[in-house]
Formats: structure tokens, sequence, C-alpha cells
């Protein structure tokens, strides 16, 4: 199944590439920029279903690298904190002086979770707001 997936998602990016590396009219641009926001969102969509289905069979391996914490949450809150602006919420990134830059962990999974937590966080604010 991931081989389906995958191959038909790669035919998408990479035509949206070269359609995005071509010169086109603006209405044209602005259609190729919908798509390759579009195959971001699904392939990560896709790799969050595998990953479940991994974790649901007991065959997922986790990496264990040297990961700086920091510049990892830093490009993952980056687009997140554009959506915030758009949508009037403040999203500040403070890290405490006690947290060490390097952890030994996967580099991968923060990017999924971080969102997540996020979105959450913001759910909760805007409820208490209703409230």
């Amino acid at each position: 199944m991931s081989h389906e997936l995958r191959t038909s998602l790669n035919a998408v990016i990479g035509a949206s590439r070269l359609l995005a590396d071509g010169e086109l009219p603006s209405k044209k641009m602005e259609l190729v920029n919908v798509v390759t926001q579009s195959r971001e969102t699904l392939l990560e969509l896709i790799n969050n279903v595998l990953d479940l289905m991994k974790l649901d069979s007991n065959t997922i391996e986790l990496e264990s690298l040297s990961v700086n914490l920091g510049d990892l949450t830093e490009k993952t809150v980056a687009p997140l904190s554009v959506q915030s602006r758009e949508k009037n919420v403040h999203l500040c990134l403070l890290v405490e002086d006690d947290i060490p830059n390097y952890v030994y962990g996967t580099p991968t999974r923060p990017p999924q979770i971080i969102p997540n937590l996020v979105a959450a966080q913001s759910n909760l604010r805007m409820l208490a707001r209703f409230q």
C-alpha cells in the first residue's frame, strides 16, 4: 500500500515542481501554489496513516540520533506562526534555559507532534474565551 500511495504522490510532486519552475501567468501560478500546499499536506497525511499502521502492527522503528531540539522546534513552529497570524492568535516559542540544546531521539516525530499540541492549545484557549 505504501508503494502505491507514494508512487502516485511522487508523480504529482514532480509535475507540480516542473510547473512551478516554469513561467506561468499569475492565475495559473496561484493554482500551482495550491497544488504545492495540498501535496505537502497529503504527503504528511499519508506518512501519518502509514505510521499508525506500523504502530498497530508493532513494526515501527524509531531513529535515535543527536537532535538540536531548538532548531527542530523553530523550524516546526515557523510555518505555524503564519497560520496563527491569519487566525489572529499569538504564537510564542519559549525555551527555558535548563532545556539542553541537543537531545537523543528521532527528528521525525516532533514535527508531527508539535503542530497537534499547538492546535490543541489554541482550541483550548478559544473554548475558554467563549465560556
